[in-house]
């Protein structure tokens, strides 16, 4: 299952969203979107997100969200439902923040390079001023699997 950023004129969120898609066609798994929701980013829209899977998406066994924060309201509506994870649901997040690491279960995630991003924009940005013609408009700077407590 997938809870993700509000689609709608949101970049970011439609970008999370086709990686999550290309991913299970990549594998042979059909995208059912009974089994995506989407959440602002924000801890009570993450876990409204997750008690509306539970609710309405049976035998759900993991779930995907956008960002940490939604993960973290899935998990405490998975704590509050006394829902075991990851032996019941694995959960991930992405974003890779602080509190991922020491929360207990610690949240496995997706990190993203902030600074070297933030190096690569202000390179560019530089290249823009100085006139230059020759600019790389599409940079993948990778990302790192955080695998921790909760798959």
């Amino acid at each position: 299952s997938y809870i993700g950023g509000i689609l709608k004129n949101n970049d970011r969120s439609q970008d999370r969203m086709r990686g999550y898609r290309e991913a299970l066609e990549k594998h042979g798994r059909p995208f059912d979107p009974n089994l995506a929701r989407e959440s602002r980013y924000e801890f009570g829209s993450g876990a409204a997100a997750m008690q509306s899977l539970l609710t309405k998406s049976h035998g759900i066994d993991c779930v995907f969200a956008s960002s940490d924060i939604i993960a973290f309201g899935a998990l405490m509506e998975c704590h509050r439902n006394d829902i075991k994870i990851p032996q019941n649901i694995a959960l991930a997040g992405f974003d890779n923040t602080a509190i991922g690491a020491i929360y207990k279960p610690a949240l496995t995630t997706i990190s993203v390079p902030r600074q070297r991003i933030g190096l690569k924009a202000a390179e560019i940005t530089l290249q823009l001023i100085n006139g230059e013609d020759d600019i790389q408009k599409l940079n993948d700077l990778g990302f790192d699997l955080k695998v921790r407590d909760t798959t």
